[in-house]
């Protein structure tokens, strides 16, 4: 089973990514202003042209698509996987379109958070998931 989303399509992930331009909107200017605050002229180039790389960055983000696929007992995203037989428990959220899953030995390669963009494919591979804990 193939499934995608968009991060702005989903508010969970949306939140994350705007946090994450935020911050570093905010940090990377103060950072050029502690640096560069006696020449007025490269403060305000290094604070515009780094300012539009965050939007820019910011937005990339929110609009890549996101692909997950099942297979053989496994889930896939990019470099992530996890596999059934690690899954303990998982809890589902409709409302912010997203599965987390409680995994026996979690670490950064494991996948931890399913997300989705329509509710159709989160019952879809909730109703995976189920079939796997029931057998």
């Amino acid at each position: 089973m193939i499934w995608t989303y968009q991060p702005w399509k989903n508010p969970e992930s949306k939140k994350f990514w705007l946090l994450t331009g935020i911050i570093l909107f905010i940090v990377g200017n103060l950072l050029a202003f502690y640096r560069l605050s006696e020449d007025f002229s490269r403060l305000l180039f290094s604070s515009i042209t780094f300012s539009l790389a965050v939007v820019f960055f910011t937005f990339l983000m929110l609009r890549k698509p996101r692909y997950y696929y099942i297979e053989d007992e496994t889930i896939y995203s990019a470099s992530r996987r996890t596999e059934f037989s690690e899954i303990e428990d998982y809890t589902v959220d409709r409302k912010k379109l997203i599965i987390k899953l409680k995994i026996n030995n979690p670490s950064f390669y494991k996948l931890q958070k399913l997300y989705f963009s329509s509710t159709e494919d989160l019952e879809k591979v909730e109703r995976v998931l189920e079939k796997i804990r029931e057998s």
